[in-house]
């Protein structure tokens, strides 16, 4: 049961870890093509690179910090040192954005963006809800397999119980008559 659950968990990690990386694939693609709109070429170059640059930059000094904490097997230190560089991340970006562009340019640009991200993360939001129900329903049938063949197996020796007892209380009764005889 334990190992079936785990392996139900592992695969709806899984699925979920695909779930975001196609997320964030789309997010960068509406994110590149709305700046490609928007921009000269040469703003975009520099832009990406600048962006680029402090993006590496940050996913090493990250990098050390999670591969630790998922030695010790800690997912939640793991989901947070995520989320954080994540957010530095994005955080980074806008400062590079508004540094570059202005900040009335990197204001118009984050709005229209900002509209199109919820667009999508609300779809892929979805799709991570679905995949975790999924999991609660698979593991709730593990739990009533589990179950039903906990209950037979009661059953089963509680047969082999009360015929037990039936046989002793013949052998019982018997050498009752056999001394009452005798």
């Amino acid at each position: 049961k334990t190992a079936k659950i785990a392996a139900e968990e592992a695969k709806t990690e899984a699925t979920i870890e695909a779930i975001e990386a196609q997320r964030d694939a789309e997010l960068d693609r509406i994110e590149q093509e709305l700046l490609a709109n928007k921009l000269e070429k040469k703003e975009l170059t520099a832009l990406n690179d600048e962006f680029t640059k402090a993006k590496q930059k940050l996913e090493l000094e990250y990098q050390a910090k999670i591969k630790e904490a998922r030695d010790k097997g800690n997912k939640e230190e793991v989901a947070r040192l995520k989320a954080e560089k994540d957010e530095k991340i994005a955080t980074v970006k806008s400062q590079i954005t508004q540094d570059t562009l202005g900040a009335e340019k990197a204001k118009a640009i984050e709005t229209q963006l900002a509209s199109d991200k919820k667009v999508v993360n609300d779809k892929y939001n979805a799709s991570i809800l679905s995949a975790k129900k999924s999991q609660e329903n698979s593991i709730d049938n593990i739990n009533k397999q589990a179950a039903e063949k906990e209950k037979a197996a009661k059953m089963k020796a509680w047969q082999a119980q009360q015929k037990a007892d039936i046989a002793s209380a013949i052998i019982a009764g018997a050498l009752a008559t056999i001394k009452a005889l005798a």
